[in-house]
C-alpha cells in the first residue's frame, strides 16, 4: 500500500526545515569549514556527500561504500589516530634536534673564549651575530617539523568537531537514515547510535586539540631557549671584546 500524497508532502516538509535547521546550525557554530558545508546543504547537496569532505578519505569511502563494515572502519579509524601519534612523536624529536645541536655550538664556543683562541676580538662577535640570524631564519622551519604545517593538528580538530556538530544535530535514528542513507545509519547504530557517534567524534577533536596546544608549547621553549642562548652568548662576547680593548691583552 503506497503512502497518501499529504504524508509525503507532510514528511519533505519537514526534512526541508531539518535541512534548513541545520544550515542555520552550521552557519552559527563558529567551526572553520562549516561555513562552506552549510553552503553546500543549502544548494541541495546530499548530507551523506557533505559529510565526506570533513572526514579522512579512507573513513569517507568507508561510510560511503554500499556494503559498509563496521570492524573495518573501526580498523581504518585506528589505524589513522595511530599514524597522527606517530607523526605528533616524530615532530617531537624534531623540536628537540636543534636543541642540542645549538647547545654544542655554544659549548665549543665557551672553549674557544676559554682558551682565548679567537682572534681578533671582532671575529667572535661575528660569529655570535651569524648564530643569531641563522636561528631567526631556522626557526620557523625547525617550528613547523621540518616543513610540516604547524596548524595540521588545529585543523584535524576542527574537522571531528564539524562531524560531531553533524552527528548531535539530530540524535534520533529514523533521522539518521533518512539523511544518511540506510548503509551509514546501520554503521552509526554499531558505533553506539548518533550520540556515541558524535561523543567519539568530539574525543577526537580533544585530542588534536590538545596535540595543537603541545605543538605550540614546544614551539614556544624552542624559542625561548634561542633567545636567551643568544643573547648569553653575546654578553659573553662583548664582555671579551672590553676586556681585550681595556687592557689590551688577551683573555
Amino acid at each position: 500500500m503506497s503512502p497518501h500524497p499529504q504524508h509525503l508532502l507532510s514528511c519533505l516538509a519537514e526534512a526541508m526545515q531539518q535541512r534548513r535547521d541545520l544550515v542555520q546550525a552550521l552557519r552559527e557554530s563558529g567551526i572553520a569549514g562549516a561555513g562552506p558545508l552549510a553552503d553546500q546543504l543549502a544548494a541541495g547537496r546530499p548530507l551523506d556527500q557533505a559529510l565526506a569532505e570533513v572526514l579522512p578519505a579512507d573513513l569517507a569511502r568507508a561510510f560511503a561504500g554500499p556494503h559498509p563494515d563496521p570492524a573495518a572502519t573501526a580498523a581504518l579509524l585506528g589505524d589513522w589516530v595511530y599514524q597522527r601519534r606517530k607523526n605528533l612523536r616524530e615532530l617531537q624529536h624534531a623540536l628537540l634536534y636543534p636543541l642540542v645541536s645549538f647547545a654544542l655550538l655554544l659549548l665549543g664556543l665557551g672553549v674557544i673564549i676559554v682558551l682565548g683562541v679567537v682572534q681578533p676580538p671582532w671575529l667572535l662577535l661575528s660569529l655570535v651575530v651569524l648564530l643569531a640570524l641563522a636561528g631567526g631564519l631556522c626557526l620557523p622551519w625547525w617550528a613547523q617539523g621540518g616543513g610540516a604545517q604547524p596548524n595540521r593538528h588545529q585543523r584535524q580538530a576542527e574537522a571531528w568537531a564539524s562531524t560531531a556538530l553533524l552527528l548531535s544535530w539530530r540524535a534520533d535514528e529514523q533521522m539518521a537514515e533518512r539523511w544518511f542513507g540506510p548503509q551509514v545509519a546501520r554503521l552509526l547504530q554499531h558505533c553506539g547510535g548518533l550520540q556515541g557517534a558524535s561523543e567519539h567524534c568530539r574525543t577526537m577533536a580533544a585530542y588534536y586539540h590538545q596535540a595543537s596546544a603541545r605543538h605550540l608549547r614546544y614551539w614556544a621553549l624552542l624559542s625561548a631557549c634561542w633567545i636567551h642562548c643568544c643573547g648569553a652568548a653575546l654578553a659573553i662576547a662583548v664582555a671579551v671584546t672590553t676586556w681585550q680593548a681595556m687592557y689590551d691583552q688577551p683573555w
